[in-house]
């Protein structure tokens, strides 16, 4: 027995050894002092019920769908043919391309869409010329910047400010036929996106995608190459200017158009084969798209 004079001595050791453990316990833990006061979080367990959810579902583990599909899991969409102007077939190309997309740039109403406040002179072709880079395994359709709009009454203008970029090609194959040489490539970006303004007087915005099979053809050893495809007409309408200084494309959306550019490579001595692709090498183009014929 203790002397009730020693009772509050011992009774005050006891408090501190049981505070002291636990302030031991949390610093072992490297928990700070807001953690202490909450209760640490290795005693708090989120059970399925306890958030509500169903333990017995399974969980979608899968990633986020990727917005491209392939020429073959391609399911073309039901376009219609009112006023499109070609035949309504996107399964063609064997560039990556997402229906989605396909539906949002030709509804089933796909058609000229005349505007009486805008121009009535139309863009027949866009000229361009300038340096195209192949950079990260990716070549350039072409320059980022368009030369010359050539418009329906005979006059041109220049491009001035604006902003634009190009698309990016990637080589999936070569095919030799004796000194000529196929470079088959395919895209998953649009094959040229525009909005330009000619110092006030004249305006454009447009996208064009990819649509047919896109290969880089030349002689084997030649410092130049080409590829002639088909693009779609999936974005034409007024940016900023919606007056007279704005002018539609003379194709309507979803019209399939020829572009075409040819590449002159001006890195080194390096020439048109297959190893051309092996390195980085910039080259002078020349496109021309041609809004005036349209694939039937």
């Amino acid at each position: 027995m203790l002397a009730p004079s020693h009772a509050p001595i011992v009774l005050g050791m006891l408090v501190c050894c049981v505070v002291t453990a636990g302030c031991d316990a949390s610093h072992e833990r490297g928990l700070d002092a807001d953690e202490r006061d909450a209760g640490s979080r290795d005693a708090v367990v989120a059970t399925p019920d306890a958030i509500g959810l169903d333990a017995s579902a399974p969980r979608d583990a899968s990633p986020s769908p990727d917005v491209f599909v392939t020429r073959d899991a391609f399911v073309a969409p039901d376009l219609g043919t009112a006023d499109a102007g070609v035949t309504p077939d996107v399964a063609t190309s064997d560039a990556s391309w997402d229906d989605a997309h396909v539906e949002r740039a030709c509804p089933a109403d796909a058609g000229p869409q005349p505007d009486a406040m805008v121009s009535a002179s139309t863009i027949d072709a866009i000229e361009m010329s300038g340096y195209a880079d192949f950079q990260f395994g990716a070549l350039d359709t072409t320059s980022s910047v368009p030369g010359l709009y050539r418009l329906s009454d005979g006059s041109t203008w220049d491009a001035g400010a604006g902003t634009g970029r190009a698309g990016r090609l990637r080589v999936v194959g070569f095919e030799a036929a004796g000194v000529e040489l196929r470079v088959h490539v395919t895209t998953s970006d649009p094959m040229y996106v525009r909005t330009d303004y000619d110092g006030g007087s004249h305006s454009a915005n447009f996208e064009l995608d990819p649509y047919d099979d896109i290969v880089l053809s030349g002689e084997r050893g030649a410092r130049t190459f080409t590829f002639a495809t088909y693009v779609r007409v999936a974005l034409d309408q007024p940016a900023n200017y919606a007056d007279a200084r704005f002018n539609h494309l003379s194709a309507p959306i979803c019209a399939v158009v020829p572009f075409t550019t040819t590449y002159t490579i001006v890195t080194g001595a390096r020439t048109f084969d297959e190893h051309l692709f092996d390195a980085d090498f910039e080259a002078t183009v020349a496109t021309r798209i041609d809004l005036r014929v349209t694939r039937p």
